[in-house]
């Protein structure tokens, strides 16, 4: 058997035919992967476009899955089909089909989780798709982990072989050539799969009824890649559920199921969340023999993560669920980092290279992986990397000085360190703006950067973290005294600057060619809110304040009377004596 795949190559692992306990035996290929040329001749109009078509009260969103939804707002549904019967189709239908019916070569790929090598299986490999009962035949051995085993048990067919691409057993990991390469193509390969399939384990601790209920929950809604939830088309049972602050009628067996199923490894492992956000719309979620659509799947934790009355025990791991399933195509390489940050790897190398794929797509270009490289030397070059394109300090927040990877400078950010997500934002509303930073590199680890000194923190408050629910709690705590009738320093009032903080400026007033509320109606909403709070309990949201964009954050004011948004690392200032402002 042949250990070296070229460049442009794959090993696809063709499983051969088998009952559930006999020996596990495939056979290893090599094939061409390479990418389908991109001919486009795509009518597809933009969401623009679309809308202009449309009446007033009718709003176009996309999907995750690249799907054009119209929503008409008045009666609060939607659906996938122009208004006017007579519209062109081809005008707004997804502009190709994922994947490619005619691509080869067909296999499927597999998201699972290592696991440990103790007691593992013996695997057996050949040449040829003969069966295992041929004894004559001398047959190479591999050694499993036990999940992978139980996957594969799972997986194969009784009657005919299955083409699957597994990482442990297509990548042989012992050549560190070919390891940094094929790390290289992982996008490719998850993308140009005829789906993934993610393993999250046996049978177990009732996950058959986890998967019914997440199965009856999905299909309830749709989610937007701007964040927006919305009733889906094709549901027509339980539209109340949609109302985040309706409580969800299950039982405490239905609890005790979801909790152990989002506790399972998958949803926290870091390599996991690069694959499934490469996979295509016919993704696939298998647990024992129980499946559920990737796609239904994803929505029923979004939506769910937004509910009141989540038991306490299933906060965590739903919080670790709803990251997964949240959308990293198209993230920032900042965003991108804290995700990875939090996720659990055995190589700390792989902070960076487990999201690589999915990264902005000309930082992507520019690193190879190398794992003959230190993590402190990874680390640096992906920092200078970053700073070379975009001539920003995005990245220089997430540096932790505590468990410092082999005494690198202090600027050097230390992904394999754990930590909380850091607060996300959108550059435009960023205390600098889109102005680039003034940073000189000498090497081997000096980094000179020029800052104006404008106001002193005083006060941080607790981050927004976990659930919902205790993200609302804690907003209110952020609440400043004289909210209600105190004027801000830069004109207006305490409480409009205040909404404007929370909502991170986001409103059709700044942006009238946009999705967002106004100011006026946040302000109603959130007023309205806090009357009903006393006698209705804590709502999931506080009127139209986002509580998913702030986590991470802290609240804090300055000596000058101004509020704002920091990391949740800032501090308030040490300093006795003040400084001039530049």
């Amino acid at each position: 058997m042949s250990l070296s795949v070229e460049r442009r190559d794959i090993r696809l692992l063709t499983l051969l035919p088998g009952k559930y306990n006999d020996a596990i035996c495939f056979d290893l290929v090599h094939r061409h992967l390479i990418p389908p040329e991109t001919v486009s001749n795509s009518k597809r109009l933009s969401i623009k476009e679309l809308q202009n078509t449309l009446q007033s009260d009718w709003t176009v969103y996309e999907t995750l899955e690249g799907r054009y939804l119209l929503y008409q707002n008045e009666i609060d549904t939607g659906c996938w089909v122009h208004p006017d019967p007579n519209y062109d189709h081809e005008l707004y239908k997804p502009s190709h089909e994922d994947p490619d019916p005619d691509y080869e070569p067909k296999y499927e790929a597999l998201s699972y989780t290592w696991g440990s090598m103790q007691d593992p299986e013996t695997a057996y490999v050949q040449d040829s798709p003969t069966l295992v009962q041929d004894t004559e035949k001398t047959l190479e051995t591999l050694l499993i982990g036990h999940n992978l085993a139980c996957a594969l048990r799972h997986l194969r067919y009784p009657n005919a072989t299955r083409t699957l691409w597994v990482d442990a057993l297509c990548i042989n990991q012992k050549d560190e050539k070919e390891r940094n390469d094929q790390v290289k193509r992982m996008g490719l390969i998850y993308k140009l799969a005829s789906r993934v399939i993610v393993w999250l384990g046996p049978e177990e601790k009732n996950s058959k009824l986890s998967i019914s209920t997440m199965q009856n929950f999905g299909q309830m809604f749709e989610y937007s890649v701007d964040n927006w939830f919305l009733r889906s088309p094709d549901s027509s049972t339980e539209l109340h559920w949609f109302d985040p602050n309706c409580e969800l009628p299950y039982d405490e067996e239905t609890w005790l199921a979801l909790t152990a199923f989002f506790s399972r490894p998958w949803f926290c492992r870091l390599w996991v969340f690069q694959e499934i956000q490469l996979a295509n719309k016919n993704a696939l979620v298998l647990c024992g023999h129980d499946e559920i659509l990737w796609y239904h799947l994803r929505r029923a934790i979004l939506m769910m993560y937004q509910k009141i009355g989540i038991p306490q025990e299933l906060k965590g791991p739903l919080q670790i669920a709803n990251r997964t399933a949240r959308r990293g195509i198209g993230a920032s390489l900042e965003e991108l980092l804290a995700t990875s940050a939090e996720r659990q790897c055995t190589d700390p190398r792989d902070k960076l290279y487990g999201i690589l794929s999915i990264a902005p797509p000309l930082f992507a270009s520019r690193i190879q992986p190398n794992y003959s490289l230190s993590a402190t030397e990874v680390y640096k070059d992906a920092f200078l990397t970053h700073l070379h394109l975009v001539n920003r300090l995005d990245v220089l927040r997430l540096c932790k000085l505590e468990g410092n990877q082999d005494k690198g400078p202090s600027w050097l950010p230390n992904w394999f360190a754990p930590g909380n997500i850091a607060f996300q934002t959108t550059s435009g509303n960023r205390a600098a703006g889109l102005s680039q930073a003034q940073v000189q590199y000498t090497s081997p680890n000096i980094l000179n950067a020029t800052g104006v000194q404008y106001a002193t923190i005083c006060t941080v408050s607790n981050p927004i973290s976990g659930h919902t629910e205790d993200a609302i709690n804690t907003i209110h705590e952020w609440e400043p005294e004289g909210l209600l009738t105190a004027e801000y320093i830069t004109g207006g009032t305490l409480l409009d600057a205040y909404l404007s903080v929370l909502r991170l400026n986001s409103f059709k007033d700044r942006y009238p060619v946009s999705h967002y509320t106004t100011l006026q109606v946040c302000r109603e909403a959130y007023l309205r809110h806090d009357r009903e709070s006393a006698t209705l309990g804590t709502k999931s949201m506080i009127g139209d304040i986002r509580v998913d964009w702030l986590r991470g954050a802290s609240f804090a004011t300055t000596d000058e009377g101004y509020i704002g948004l920091v990391p949740s690392t800032a501090q308030p200032s040490t300093f006795q004596e003040k400084f001039v402002k530049m």
